[in-house]
């Protein structure tokens, strides 16, 4: 995880850039879920593909959300190391251990 001591005292701006590259990914990963499995779908009926490929697809589609979903809920606080959120289900104003605010 991106740490403050990856940038340097104070920088956080590149770290909470990286959190929202983050987010948006996922969020594109979550609702483009429907158009990329029909166009898989598509494509191999059309192209009389082997099924297994519609299977590869759902696996690595559903472990690159799972793994980009665990960092979002694991991101570190910049100022004390420690899960921002906490067990918060969404990602609050401030760190739920230091209470360090939230750009």
């Amino acid at each position: 995880m991106l740490t403050e001591k990856t940038f340097g005292l104070g920088d956080t701006s590149r770290y909470w850039r990286s959190y929202r590259l983050h987010r948006i990914a996922l969020v594109v990963l979550f609702l483009g879920w429907i158009p990329a499995a029909s166009l898989v779908d598509f494509l191999q009926r059309r192209l009389r593909l082997p099924v297994a490929i519609e299977y590869v697809m759902i696996i690595l589609w559903l472990g690159a959300m799972t793994i980009l979903g665990f960092r979002m809920a694991l991101w570190a606080c910049p100022n004390c190391g420690r899960t921002f959120r906490g067990l918060l289900p969404f990602l609050p104003r401030r760190c739920r251990h230091c209470g360090n605010l939230r750009q």
